[in-house]
């Protein structure tokens, strides 16, 4: 779902008044391909993300959130300039609603409703990555058709779906071979 980007903090925590935990997400780019990441232990396939941290502007929240999933050597060689892709959310079941909470600027301890993604693309200058440094255990630079494919093996429909959806407005963007 395409949405306006927010511009500020407030905007950030209205969301988190309301249950909803913000990530940024990164679509990394080399050569008309798409980073994707292997997590062993949650057998998934996704983009990198994170978080945005209480009082963090979306922008300081994609660097730190980068750099601790893809390391410094690798964020240092991408395009600092970001370019927004698509907000979409995902709710959770009811079961889970009352398990976990978030906390607002002010303090208020919220229960998690679910999580709102802001997608960006960055282009990137080396392919390669520390892998072993990070939290993944593989990585693939991958075409439309790849990525598609990883993002269909997705077993939580919600997370597909907003892969999936990055994927289309990458490709729809012509950043995709």
């Amino acid at each position: 779902m395409k949405k306006d980007l927010p511009a500020s903090l407030v905007e950030l925590d209205a969301l988190r008044q309301k249950g909803w935990r913000p990530q940024v997400v990164g679509c990394f780019l080399y050569k008309k391909k798409v980073l994707m990441l292997f997590a062993k232990k949650f057998n998934l396939w996704q983009f990198p993300q994170g978080g945005i941290e209480n009082r963090q502007t979306i922008p300081q929240a994609f660097a730190d959130e980068m750099i601790e999933e893809l390391g410094g050597m690798f964020f240092a060689t991408t395009d600092k300039k970001m370019i927004y892709l698509l907000t979409d959310e995902v709710a959770f079941p009811p079961s889970t609603k009352t398990k976990t909470i978030l906390t607002t600027d002010d303090g208020q301890v919220m229960n998690l409703v679910g999580k709102r993604y802001y997608f960006f693309a960055s282009q990137a200058q080396d392919p390669d990555i520390a892998i072993k440094k990070t939290e993944f255990d593989d990585y693939r630079w991958l075409a439309y058709d790849e990525a598609r494919q990883m993002a269909m093996a997705i077993r939580q429909a919600g997370k597909q779906r907003v892969t999936l959806a990055a994927i289309e407005t990458l490709a729809d963007l012509d950043l995709l071979d």
